[in-house]
């Protein structure tokens, strides 16, 4: 019965890499030229801009369900006793989610140099620890403990591998990466979910289906404008995206007043 709340809660956790995924796959051939040219000023601008787009995706979207976890299982499925149980568990898998996309980027500069071993040996360090992990978590804590385990191998990866991977790929842009591309984006959104999470419980908006739904949208929607704009390399173009948005709208209603 726990193993069917699992699957139910990895099957939504998972669906933030079918954003993810493609648009790191577009990056590659794009990154793996400039560093065949030795064009590094543009590789580091791409990359920064990459992983600061990525997060801009991944962030609202996955931090509302991690606060809105219940409600979310409660509109999908629609039985409260299937989101009591498997809550928590797609609020875990979803933050180990999050994580892991924070990693692509850094994984498509490393593909680019032609430098896998990396990665490899991540991966192999954590099978290792993954397969006695999950063992231990799940006899003592059941599916829960088995949920925690996919967080806690992403906080590896994306501390280590990271850490270590700017030690010879784009020597110095730890930092810039850590604060700007995923902290600035990342705290926008948490302060916007949670404050939404905050009205949310204070009002009991959590009757029904229909206003959840509206809510939880709304937050996500609220969540990602004010990531965007707080990406240092996309705010300027995002902005200029509302801008034209708005100036051809106005140029639309006016004509459609001179009929």
């Amino acid at each position: 019965e726990m193993y069917g709340y699992y699957m139910l809660a990895w099957t939504m956790a998972i669906t933030i890499f079918r954003v993810v995924y493609p648009v790191t796959g577009a990056l590659v051939p794009k990154m793996t030229e400039l560093v065949a040219q030795k064009k590094d000023d543009l590789v580091t601008v791409l990359y920064h801009k990459s992983c600061q787009f990525i997060n801009v995706l991944a962030a609202p979207a996955c931090l509302t369900i991690i606060f809105f976890s219940e409600s979310i299982l409660r509109v999908w499925t629609g039985s409260s006793d299937i989101a009591a149980r498997s809550g928590i568990i797609l609020s875990m898998l979803t933050l180990g989610s999050l994580l892991n996309s924070m990693v692509n980027m850094p994984y498509v500069i490393q593909l680019a140099h032609g430098w896998t071993s990396l990665f490899f040996w991540a991966n192999a360090l954590s099978l290792m620890f993954l397969v006695p992990a999950m063992i231990f978590a799940v006899s003592e804590w059941g599916a829960i403990g088995g949920a925690i385990v996919w967080p806690l191998l992403n906080t590896f990866y994306v501390i280590f591998c990271v850490l270590i991977m700017h030690k010879r790929i784009l020597k110095g842009e730890f930092t810039k990466w850590f604060f700007q591309d995923i902290g600035a984006t990342l705290l926008s959104a948490l302060l916007i979910v949670v404050t939404m999470r905050v009205i949310y419980e204070w009002l009991n908006l959590n009757q029904g289906r229909l206003v959840p739904l509206f809510f939880i949208g709304a937050t996500t929607v609220v969540a990602f404008l004010f990531s965007s704009v707080s990406a240092p390399k996309l705010r300027h173009s995002f902005l200029d995206s509302i801008r034209v948005m708005f100036s051809n709208f106005s140029k639309t209603s006016k004509a459609a007043a001179l009929k």
